[in-house]
């Protein structure tokens, strides 16, 4: 090539070795798609809490202290609610890895805790969530809740907004967007193997060679 190549001469090389460049693509989108077949459907389940702060005991007034219901969110992720979940239901696996398909949203215009379970079984993403709402409301009950000096009522309190259930598509594979940047990614390499095969090729075919 020369020092400074023009973008006919790069059009001209990637044509030559067109063949090589879909090769790749070809190559890549079978390994894609083999790979995505042999992946297990993810499903997800979700569920609400509301935190009931003083005040709201009703729940008419949903909106509250979010620093509070920040404090409340976190203790949900502990190692000691996602370990009494494991007990319970005799999971096969650790509290690293059950933390890892367990997420906790706070809204940030309401007192609501939204959490999801992410699971290979629909049944199983559904019970975690269940056993999940009966562990961390107890483990607040017990450990949270203060009680005003002159009366029996609850100053904080944790109630299910929303039962668990299960979202209608699983959320994991996504073989379409797989498939998209397997073939955007394949046909950049494909492209530079054709460029390099073109510089080691010493072979003169017209005038601009």
């Amino acid at each position: 090539f020369p020092d400074q190549p023009s973008r006919l001469h790069y059009g001209k090389a990637v044509r030559r070795h067109a063949w090589l460049v879909g090769l790749v693509v070809l190559l890549a989108l079978g390994v894609a798609t083999i790979i995505t077949s042999l992946q297990s459907n993810v499903y997800r389940a979700t569920t609400s809490l509301i935190v009931i702060q003083p005040g709201d005991t009703d729940l008419r007034g949903q909106v509250g202290d979010i620093g509070l219901t920040q404090t409340v969110a976190g203790l949900a992720e502990t190692d000691v609610v996602a370990d009494s979940v494991i007990q319970q239901l005799k999971l096969n696996t650790t509290v690293e890895k059950f933390l890892t398909k367990f997420k906790i949203t706070v809204r940030p215009s309401a007192s609501v805790i939204d959490v999801t379970f992410d699971s290979t079984s629909k049944t199983q993403a559904v019970e975690v969530l269940e056993t999940f709402n009966s562990v961390f409301i107890n483990r607040v009950t017990k450990d949270l809740v203060a009680q005003r000096a002159s009366t029996t009522e609850s100053l904080l309190g944790v109630k299910i907004f929303s039962a668990p259930r299960l979202q209608p598509k699983p959320v994991a594979p996504h073989p379409t967007r797989t498939l998209v940047i397997a073939a955007f990614l394949s046909t950049i390499i494909g492209v530079l193997l054709a460029l390099l095969r073109e510089r080691l090729d010493d072979r003169i075919r017209d005038r601009d060679d």
